[in-house]
């Protein structure tokens, strides 16, 4: 049987070294040896934990899974009473257009834009997705081809003092920055000043690029 060691100049090596220098060196390289090993598995670690703890596109803030097996659900409405009063004029006067025109409710920016392709890599793309995800749109006029044409916003939906003015600025500069026209309704409106509105901007419409309009 073979009893040599397996680095025998090594060892040679370490054997003309002072007991404590030959320590030392052994410390030092089974540190290093620790460090080539843990750390590429504290970044990984990090990065994962970094990733599960990101908002996923198309969603708002992250929270934990929870088993809804056993849970009562019960439907709620997305329309108060003023909004679905405003939903029926809005319904009638698309209907009137011709244009093919739908209409939804309470629709997440982030299923309506998207950053132009190429423009931001894919971290900032990402999160300019989770900007979006919590804002919604009071309606959401869509075109024939599932685009939307028109956001409408609704003032009767939720009342001055608690409407976030801020989120509210973001929603609209993203809106705007896609070319997309805003309607703002009041409270009090007149349903024959929405619907000559509604024309009006519908009529004035463009396809959207790179579809072409159909006879």
């Amino acid at each position: 049987m073979n009893s040599d060691p397996p680095f025998p100049q090594v060892s040679a090596a370490l054997g003309n070294l002072p007991a404590f220098v030959a320590v030392a060196l052994v410390a030092g390289f089974l540190a290093a040896v620790a460090v080539l090993v843990l750390v590429p598995r504290a970044i990984r670690a990090k990065r994962l934990k970094r990733e599960r703890s990101e908002p996923l596109p198309g969603h708002g803030a992250t929270a934990p899974a929870v088993r809804l097996d056993g849970i009562g659900f019960v439907t709620t409405p997305v329309l108060n009473r003023q909004g679905a009063r405003l939903l029926a004029v809005l319904e009638a006067a698309l209907a009137e257009t011709g244009g093919g025109y739908r209409i939804m409710a309470q629709t997440s920016l982030a299923e309506l834009l998207r950053p132009k392709p190429g423009s931001l890599d894919d971290e900032t793309h990402q999160r300019v997705l989770a900007t979006l995800a919590p804002r919604r749109v009071d309606f959401a006029v869509f075109d024939r081809w599932g685009h939307l044409a028109l956001a409408i916003e609704f003032q009767g939906l939720s009342s001055a003092s608690t409407r976030d003015f801020v989120r509210d600025a973001i929603k609209r500069d993203a809106i705007r920055n896609a070319q997309v026209p805003v309607l703002e309704i009041g409270v009090d409106y007149s349903e024959d000043e929405v619907v000559a509105s509604l024309r009006s901007i519908l009529k004035r419409r463009r396809s959207p690029v790179g579809v072409q309009a159909r006879a």
